[in-house]
Formats: C-alpha cells, structure tokens, sequence
C-alpha cells in the first residue's frame, strides 16, 4: 500500500490555486512531493490489471516496516494485491481500534501511529473506559493493557500489538460530523515522546469542542511522565 499521487499537470481539481491562498494549495497538494506529484491525501495499490484501489486516507495509515499486514482473511482480491506489497505495511487503525473495542470495558477507542527507532511506527491507543466515573490515572493498569493487546493480536496479528496505551475521559477530539481528529492524537504522541509538551497542535474550525484537545495534551503528557519516571527508577 502507498500513497495515490496525480501528475503534474493534473491538478486535484479544475482549479489550480486555492482563492488568494496559492501557499496554502502549495502545502496541502504539492510540497510533500516537492511540486513533482499532486497529493490525493489517499492510500491504496496498484493490481496487476492497472486498477487503482483506494482503500484509506493516507494520514490513516501506520507503517511498521519490515513485515506484510494482513487480516487474517484470505480472498481473491488480496492474493491478487500479493505480489505488489512492499514490505513496509500498512495497518489501518479503523481495524485496531474494532478489536479493542472487543474489550467489554472499552467504550471509545482511536488509534494513532508512534515513532519507534526499530520499526518506524508502532500503533498507540488512546481508550475511554465504558462505565464509571471520577478521576483516573492517564497510564491504564497492566491487566487491562494486556487483555487489550491480547484481543489485537489475536483479530489483527503480532504485527499490530500496542506500543502503548492512554486512558481517560473526553480526551478523544471530533469533528461536528463524528470524524475522529486521529492527526491532533498522533501530534501530541510525537511530541511528547521527544519531551516536547508544549508543542502548539493544531486542529480544524470543524471541531466539536476545542477543549477536549487540551484534555488530551493533559493525558498525554501525565502518560509520559510517568512512563520517564518509571525507566528512570529502573536504571537506579
């Protein structure tokens, strides 16, 4: 699975600019690539036909290098798709998030991607629990972690188990729609696992409650704290 570019000329629509904006087309469209491809902001494959299958939006995916994804389910479709994966997968953290929300004490969950030195990316979840009330630490208990990463293993593969896990309440952004705003997760992960929890992240006109983003940064930040703490003790 990669990225679906167009090439230039093409441009993603009739239009070739955006309306007295030409920087913002440049950096949603073109600098990723450095103005040689058009930017789809999708991901999918290539068959041997020459069809293009889109199959997730590219800030969706999560990559783990050196292993093939797969469901577990075997059809015509990915055995044809085979031969044409790189070895760099893709997990889509749709997928993810469906099995931990197995867990009978997960209500909500979103998956983002976390840099790893070995692996590029390893997934992370940011859960909200089903039930109960009042205060919570951001770091879950390690029974929870492991029922939870246990369920991924089992539905996704090994591939897919968790580099780490948040939970808490109100914590998970949304747009007016529903969408979740994975992108303003992932940025807060990133920055706070190189001890930046400051950074400004930002977020869409669209979102339902702004605060919520604070709630998260919150989150995020007391989980890694916690987690230095805890690799600090163990050196001692």
């Amino acid at each position: 699975m990669g990225n679906i570019v167009l090439a230039i000329p093409l441009a993603p629509t009739a239009f070739t600019t955006l309306f007295n904006d030409d920087e913002r087309f440049y950096k949603g469209y073109l600098k990723r690539f450095n103005g040689r491809w058009v930017d789809t902001g999708d991901a999918g494959m290539i068959d041997e036909s020459g069809y293009v299958h889109i199959m997730s939006r590219s800030d969706d995916i999560i990559n783990v290098a050196a292993h093939r994804f797969s469901t577990g389910k075997s059809t015509s479709d990915t055995d044809r798709f085979l031969p044409i994966l790189e070895l760099t997968c893709g997990l889509v953290p749709g997928a993810i998030e469906q099995a931990i929300l197995s867990h009978p004490e997960v209500g909500e969950a979103s998956v983002v991607g976390i840099p790893d030195s070995l692996k590029g990316h390893l997934p992370f979840a940011f859960i909200q629990p089903r039930t109960g009330a009042g205060s919570i630490p951001a770091t879950p208990s390690p029974q929870l972690f492991k029922e939870v990463n246990a369920l991924v293993r089992e539905q996704i593969g090994a591939i897919a188990s968790l580099g780490g896990m948040i939970q808490g309440r109100g914590m998970i952004p949304k747009t007016r729609s529903g969408k979740t705003l994975r992108r303003v997760l992932r940025e807060l992960v990133e920055h706070a696992a190189t001890g930046d929890y400051n950074a400004t992240v930002t977020f869409p006109p669209t979102i339902e409650d702004p605060d919520v983003v604070n709630v998260a940064k919150a989150r995020v930040r007391e989980y890694f704290e916690a987690k230095e703490k805890k690799q600090d003790k163990a050196k001692l």
